[in-house]
Parts: C-alpha cells; structure tokens; sequence
C-alpha cells in the first residue's frame, strides 16, 4: 500500500506523536492528535478477511434451564427467555446444547448496534488490529454466518433486535429480556421469579457514559469536556464507532455550553470525519464545512489545516464515484 505526502504543516504536528493507523476501504485515518483526527488516502488491493470460529468456554448446563428452552433449541426455533433475573450464567452454559457450523457467540456488552455488529464480525472474522471493517463489509460478512448467537443485551430495543436478525438471518437466536422485546421469537419463556427485585437497575450501565451522564446532570461541563478528551481515541482505536460518536457528541454538548469555540469546533471536526467513515457522506461534509469555518473564524492555522485537508480529502474520495453516475 502506498501514503501520499500530508501537508507540511500537518506533517509538523503529527511529527514524534505516538499515531495509531486504522485502514478503511478507500483511506486510512491517523488517530491521535489533538487536533483531531487526519484521513489519507491509501491505495491498497481488495482486502479480504480469514474465516474463524469463535470461541466460548463450555460450562454445565445451568439449573435454571428448563425442557422448554432445549427443545426450542435443538428445533432450530428462535427463543425469548424474560423475567426478572441476570440469564448470563444461563445462557453460557446453552453453548454446546446444539452444533453449528460458525459456531457460538455470547453478546453482553451494552453497546449500540453498530457496535455490536463490529464485536460480531471480529469474532467471524481475523481482522488486524490497524484495520477497520467497513459498513459493507461487515454486513456482507456477517449475512451467511449460522451460528448460535446468546444475546444478553440490557438495551437494544425491539426494533434494533429485529434489524440484527436481518442482518444475520441464517443463525439462531436466544434473546434474554427483563420485558418481552423479541416479538417475532418462536419461542416465549417467562423466567421471573416470585421474589421481589430492583428493578430500575437490572444491569449495570457501562462506566464512562454514566460518568458523563452524571457530571452532565449536575452542569459540569468542563469534568465532561475532560473526560471525552482523555478517553475518546480509546473507542476511535477499539473501532467501537458508536460509542466513539456518542462520546464526541457529549464533548459537542459540553464545549457548546462552555462558549468553547476551540473544542467545538475540534468536535465538529471529529464528528464530521467520523461520519464520513461511517458513509454517511452528506453528514460529513456538512460538519466538516462547519468545523473549518469555526476554526477560520478562530484563525489557529494548524486547525484550519487539519479541517481543510479531511475535507478535500472527502471530496477526492468521492468525486470518482459521482462521475460514473
């Protein structure tokens, strides 16, 4: 693969940083200034990736398994297990109940979609670590995998559950709810136990996000402004892109109510790349032109330098396309 020359002054910023690389399709970003985030254009062959299975420790078959749930499961019939208990141990131990060619996977990571889509695809797939699956690819890879995929997921709605089935139609399913949201399950198991339990907190919330939530509810915006600029190139390198946008969103808000016009518009710079290597080029660009008119308007060259060349660089990435309309 082959980098183009950056522009001397970007080139003065990024030099003697410790830059993390992540490849996408047509480009490749460099994560870790503090200006923000740098595309470049990267010419490289049609990239594949090698098939894997994934793995999941074998424990026993939990007690709290009833005949109803195995004879769904070795029928092929999709299952909603609900009530009010943790099903992690439960749904571990369904793991050898039923042979499939791709496998096993076990979901329990409180993110957004997209992200759970990316957690899927790394366990299907063997992706190096600079590299970044595209949109595309990981729907395209993820759409003939059969697999039997234990979904303990405290707050992906009805409707996200639905998408993901779409998206990954020959596996089977077995969703662990609190309340029913799995409508289109062939199968309906209600666990709840007749004692009483907290209800309001089910499932601990992951710990940044409830950070920001706190100090965003008490108005202190400058503890969430510092917090997103410590911890957000941690979700951009775990390409865990939609946590990554929520917490630049959280910097957008917190830099806005601050009258920081430097961090907005660094956010806006972040958010408008982001979205453009997440396809959603008209988004992208929109930010962009923001991001740079606020930084002309700040007149720090080296920013305006780091929005200027993101966005020329999305205009070459997507002229060609256009033309061949």
């Amino acid at each position: 693969m082959s980098r183009p020359a950056l522009p001397s002054t970007i080139e003065t910023e990024l030099a003697g940083k410790a830059l993390a690389r992540l490849s996408l399709e047509q480009c490749e970003l460099l994560i870790g200034s503090d200006y923000g985030v740098i595309l470049q254009p990267l010419q490289m062959d049609v990239r594949s990736f090698e098939q894997i299975l994934p793995k999941l420790e074998s424990i026993p078959i939990s007690e709290a398994v009833v005949p109803e749930i195995l004879t769904a499961i070795e029928a092929h019939q999709s299952i909603e297990i609900f009530g009010n208990q943790d099903f992690g141990e439960l749904l571990r131990s369904l793991a050898n109940v039923i042979e499939m060619e791709h496998g096993v996977l076990y979901l329990d990571q409180p993110d957004g979609i997209e992200d759970v889509l990316q957690r899927m695809f790394e366990q299907f797939y063997q992706v190096p670590t600079d590299v970044k699956a595209s949109r595309a690819e990981i729907r395209e890879g993820l759409s003939d995998r059969r697999a039997l995929i234990l979904l303990d997921h405290p707050t992906l709605t009805a409707a996200e559950i639905e998408q993901l089935c779409r998206i990954v139609p020959a596996s089977l399913w077995v969703v662990a709810s609190v309340e029913r949201r799995f409508f289109w399950a062939d199968c309906a198991i209600d666990l709840s136990r007749p004692i009483h339990l907290d209800l309001a907190t089910p499932y601990k919330a992951g710990g940044v996000f409830t950070i920001l939530q706190n100090f965003g509810q008490q108005g202190q915006w400058s503890e969430v402004l510092n917090l997103v600029r410590l911890t957000e190139h941690d979700f951009a390198v775990s390409k865990l892109w939609g946590a990554w946008e929520q917490m630049l969103r959280w910097g957008f808000q917190a830099a806005w109510a601050l009258e920081d016009e430097i961090s907005e518009a660094w956010a806006l710079h972040q958010l408008g790349t982001l979205a453009f290597c997440q396809e959603k080029v008209t988004l992208g660009y929109d930010l962009l032109e923001e991001a740079l008119a606020l930084r002309t308007e700040i007149g720090e060259p080296t920013a305006i330098a780091f929005s200027q060349h993101n966005l020329s660089q999305l205009k070459a990435l997507i002229v060609p396309s256009e033309n061949l309309l």
